[in-house]
């Protein structure tokens, strides 16, 4: 087996992720442990990361508790700190959270691990501020025959990972690494 995938037969993140290459696209059959395997690694080596949708509706779907990106792997984990949605405008903030038995739902603990955007939102916004984050999930990169397209869509994304990254290089740092799955 390739050393692209682990034993299993899931992606191998710990051998993908550590290459040195800024961009890295891994395009696979469904249910294979892209997204899933990918922000485990994340979390596991807390790594702040963006999680990049193209159309601001997909977001949007990611934003609440049945369409969260992380309620696999909170089910999967067993953790007593969910990471739930909270939406902030058009973006959603990514949480750890616990349970308030007197308000009988669950509060962020105020520990963000990821920070959600849509590509198509982006392309009107300028000038904010992610050196908190290391890495971009770009999730769903690719558009299905069914979706709108984005004006000017790859030169919309050199503008956000330009935004996000803002020459680390120049710094001595390393680049934000983007993922697009």
């Amino acid at each position: 087996m390739s050393k692209i995938y682990d034993k299993q037969g899931w992606v191998d993140w710990n051998f993908l992720a550590t290459k040195n290459q800024a961009f890295m696209m891994v395009i696979g059959a469904r249910g294979i442990g892209k997204t899933y395997g990918l922000i485990d690694y994340l979390l596991t080596h807390n790594i702040k990361f963006i999680y990049l949708r193209r159309l601001q509706t997909q977001l949007d779907a990611c934003s609440g508790p049945d369409g969260n990106p992380f309620q696999a792997w909170n089910a999967g984990t067993g953790t007593e700190t969910p990471i739930r949605p909270y939406k902030q405008g058009k973006q959603v903030s990514f949480e750890y959270s616990e349970y308030d038995s007197e308000r009988k739902a669950y509060v962020s603990t105020g520990k963000t691990v990821a920070y959600g955007i849509a590509l198509s939102t982006m392309a009107t916004i300028r000038g904010t501020d992610f050196s908190g984050y290391d890495a971009i999930l770009f999730d769903e990169f690719i558009a299905m025959d069914n979706e709108r397209p984005i004006k000017n869509e790859f030169q919309v994304f050199l503008n956000f990972f330009e935004t996000v990254n803002r020459n680390r290089e120049i710094q001595g740092k390393l680049p934000v690494k983007c993922f697009m799955l």
